[in-house]
């Protein structure tokens, strides 16, 4: 298990930034980004998946890394590692219909709420949708606009990272449009470009 060197959001939208970087240039595309994000933050491992119960196994362990929860937002967390639920509900949105990943968001809650006697995360449904929406926007507008959905409604806060994909305009606060400038509009599938 590998953990990132500074921990907390902005050691994921440095990691995830590197890999959507390194997706455009070397065009590999949306999907392999997507794979490599939930490999990497929630251990989901495609190949695994024709052996379920190490598959299951797996995403509901400990990923290769772990960032910790510093600078994530306050309502998106219950655990030790909050991008985990995020990049695994990442990957479901990406790839499933938005009712069918609610309903696989929903049906994950369900069964930790029977393994873990009657414990309910509303920390988790949220950080789900929100992984949701990102999923369905990276499929729509491609993986380089990931960092900065992470940077404005993940984040609480990051001052102190840039993307390379818009240079010297530092993240701003969740839900803003501020800084970074490819922030979402509240609830919305739009997404503005970098800041002039």
């Amino acid at each position: 298990m590998e953990t990132e060197s500074q921990a907390g959001v902005a050691a994921f939208i440095r990691g995830v930034s590197e890999l959507a970087w390194r997706a455009y240039l070397e065009q590999s595309g949306d999907r392999r980004l997507v794979n490599t994000v939930a490999e990497r933050y929630a251990f989901i491992r495609l190949p695994d998946a024709v052996h379920p119960i190490r598959f299951l196994r797996q995403m509901a362990g400990a990923p290769p890394i772990q960032v910790g929860t510093e600078g994530f937002r306050a309502d998106i967390l219950d655990d030790y590692n909050p991008a985990r639920h995020y990049s695994a509900l990442l990957f479901v949105g990406f790839y499933a219909p938005r009712f069918l990943a609610t309903l696989i968001l929903f049906a994950w809650e369900i069964a930790g709420f029977v393994r873990y006697r009657g414990q309910w995360s509303w920390p988790d449904i949220r950080s789900g949708l929100l992984g949701i929406r990102h999923g369905r926007l990276v499929r729509r507008y491609g993986g380089v606009v990931l960092p900065a959905l992470i940077a404005s409604q993940v984040a609480e806060k990051v001052d102190d990272w840039e993307s390379p994909a818009c240079p010297n305009q530092p993240a701003g606060g969740h839900a803003s449009t501020d800084g970074y400038g490819a922030a979402l509009s509240s609830g919305s599938d739009s997404v503005t470009a970098c800041a002039a």
